[in-house]
């Protein structure tokens, strides 16, 4: 993947007001030592009460480490600024109504970032959630202005339905969620994993929907800061969805069915967090309680924030994210962007999951390439057979 964007750039790992670190911005002298030498000289920097604590690992992927120093996640960086990463949290954290990290300290030499570990689990790996799963309901911040016009926000919204990609099938019946589906009448209908692999995949609308309606609101929040109010902090990316496809590994049929649905790019750009997936929401009784590791944040395509929710949670979970959202942007081709994005995010997770023997990461995506492709059964004339995605069309 060219760009910050791609399936490459997302973090695999579970989980900031403060004064940033005196050496802020003044080169990369510390970076040559272990990530463990870098965080500890980072502590015993800035919070030296703690310098003789256990270190405990937490999570490391391609651009950070993270270690748990008494309640403080030390997360060591590789190739970014940890004091833009903290100037941009203290904007987002007085305008969206779910927790974000509040940073104890950045410290730019040692490329370290730390804060107070934030209450609950990561969602990755988890059948449901911790405690009734029932909609917690956040009114909107009321110096956000929603992202795109929501008609009559407070009414019943429009069904999200969009066409299938004539060489794929419809998404598998989710019941009342989503309402039954046809399959394209040339086509055999994706098998019913449920019944060939067992349970449905946790990661459902069922397993989690109380969770939506506040990830909505979050994400309507979240889009609808001023992008010059970050101006500096974040890159600037189309995130071009042909770009996905550079390096990306998976089975033959489903490659070449991405290569055949490659939306164009998106024509309006929001702050987003860019690699929202279930390793990076955090819940704890039935509630949000964090979203993390806002590394990958930029002025990109806002499709990037539903396509990794769809990937993990599925369908019907993603149409009531979008209802709390305020309907699907109105910007052409959006659901066909998150469905290809979703697609290119699970097989690029298939192959991190085997690469560095993480099970979580391979169960839950051959879960999702499950959902997001069905069976692929190429034919006498290649065609191939699988789940055309969500119900996303954009309003017209």
């Amino acid at each position: 993947m060219n760009g910050a964007f791609g399936p490459n750039a997302g973090t695999r790992q579970a989980g900031m007001n403060g004064t940033f670190g005196p050496n802020a911005g003044t080169g990369h002298a510390g970076m040559d030592g272990t990530v463990e030498e870098r965080a500890r000289a980072a502590l015993r920097r800035h919070a030296p009460e703690l310098a003789g604590t256990a270190f405990r690992g937490i999570g490391s992927g391609c651009d950070n480490t993270a270690f748990l120093a008494g309640d403080l996640v030390v997360r060591v960086a590789v190739g970014h600024q940890v004091e833009r990463e903290a100037h941009l949290l203290e904007v987002i954290a007085g305008r969206v109504s779910l927790p974000v990290p509040t940073v104890r300290f950045a410290d730019g030499e040692f490329g370290v970032l730390a804060y107070p570990r934030l209450p609950g689990l990561p969602l990755l790996g988890r059948d449901t959630v911790s405690g009734p799963a029932q909609p917690h309901i956040h009114q909107p911040h009321p110096d956000v202005t929603p992202p795109h016009d929501q008609g009559a926000a407070g009414g019943p919204t429009q069904p999200y339905g969009r066409q299938a990609h004539p060489d794929v099938t419809p998404p598998h019946d989710q019941g009342a969620t989503d309402g039954p589906t046809q399959p394209h009448p040339d086509l055999t209908p994706p098998y019913d994993h449920r019944a060939a692999d067992g349970p449905a995949p946790s990661h459902g609308p069922q397993a989690h929907v109380g969770l939506a309606a506040p990830l909505g609101r979050f994400l309507r929040e979240l889009h609808g800061i001023g992008v010059t109010e970050v101006a500096g902090l974040v890159p600037h990316e189309a995130a071009d969805p042909g770009d996905w496809l550079d390096g990306l590994a998976g089975p033959t049929e489903m490659l070449r069915l991405l290569h055949q649905t490659v939306p164009r790019p998106g024509t309006r750009l929001v702050l987003a967090h860019a690699d929202l997936g279930a390793e990076h929401i955090l819940e704890d009784g039935g509630v949000v309680t964090g979203v993390i590791d806002w590394t990958d944040a930029g002025v990109t395509d806002p499709a990037l924030d539903f396509a990794r929710l769809l990937r993990d949670f599925g369908a019907g979970f993603v149409d009531l994210v979008l209802t709390a959202y305020g309907g699907p942007p109105a910007d052409g081709g959006f659901g066909e962007r998150v469905l290809f994005f979703a697609r290119c995010a699970a097989l690029e997770d298939l192959a991190y999951g085997r690469e560095y023997g993480s099970a979580a990461y391979s169960e839950a995506a051959e879960r999702s390439i499950a959902r997001l492709f069905g069976r692929v059964t190429p034919g006498a004339d290649e065609s191939v057979g699988g789940i055309a995605g969500s119900s996303l069309r954009s309003p017209p």
